[in-house]
């Protein structure tokens, strides 16, 4: 990534700044007292960065999300940075794997990136998703489970085959069948709330790594968060904390049925 979308814009007064990341476009106008975002998503190319700064303002398209913020300040700080969603993310790999009795893999997943507006000495606008998103229900039951964002991912066993795009973030997710039982791994639920985004020297974009353990008795699986950025992001650097601090263990639905 030529650059990191996540630094510091200054946008005078009667002035704006467009950032594109991947298909997500963000168009931040500020005026006197009020910040005026525009959001649209592109097709096209998923790995462009690009920043235009002090540009002139325009009316937003049709196909545009306008969000108005009124603020007590006249400050023309603004940043925009990267953040794990606000629930659980549920990844579907492209195709399924089989994970024999007593073995470990690790995969390599994408998840979606949020992306959290701060404004003047980082105090918080709002949040936006880089896609829309997406919902599933998991767990045993209609009744019983978590509502999750759901996304697709190819879950590389090598990250060298994996893409590198600025939209998405990426988790070394390491499953260990501890049953006697072979069992069909066609999607992982990630407790992305728990996670931290770091970015490493390539410009990947990562979390923290996961090791989910699955036992014969259920579906619900033993979570271990790592410290810090996995070994596969070099010299990687803090870009934002998780949402819920101090939770890196425990039980959780990594595994339970899928409702749709």
């Amino acid at each position: 990534m030529s650059q990191a979308f996540w630094s510091e814009l200054t946008i005078p007064h009667g002035r704006a700044a467009r950032i594109r990341i991947g298909p997500l476009v963000v168009t931040a106008a500020r005026f006197e007292r009020e910040w005026r975002i525009y959001r649209r998503i592109l097709e096209g190319n998923d790995e462009e960065i690009a920043i235009d700064r002090e540009i002139a303002v325009e009316e937003p398209s049709d196909d545009a999300e306008v969000t108005r913020y009124a603020t007590p300040n006249a400050g023309e700080r603004l940043r925009i940075v990267p953040v794990l969603p606000d629930r659980s993310v549920l990844t579907r790999p492209e195709h399924a794997i089989t994970i024999l009795p007593r073995t470990e893999v690790k995969l390599y997943v994408g998840s979606p990136l949020w992306f959290r507006l701060l404004h003047g000495d980082d105090e918080p606008l709002g949040e936006l998703p880089g896609s829309p998103p997406k919902e599933a229900w998991v767990g045993p039951s209609t009744r019983t489970g978590e509502l999750c964002y759901a996304t697709r991912t190819y879950g590389r066993l090598r990250i060298d085959d994996a893409a590198l795009l600025p939209h998405r973030v990426m988790t070394a997710v390491t499953i260990n069948n501890g049953s006697g039982l072979s069992f069909v791994c066609d999607h992982v639920s990630l407790p992305v709330r728990r996670l931290s985004v770091f970015a490493s020297t390539e410009g990947r974009l990562w979390t923290e790594a996961v090791t989910l353990e699955r036992t014969a008795t259920d579906d619900l699986a033993k979570l271990e968060v790592g410290k810090g950025p996995p070994a596969e992001a070099r010299g990687a650097r803090l870009v934002s904390g998780p949402r819920d601090v101090g939770e890196t263990a425990g039980r959780f639905r990594a595994f339970d049925a899928l409702f749709r």
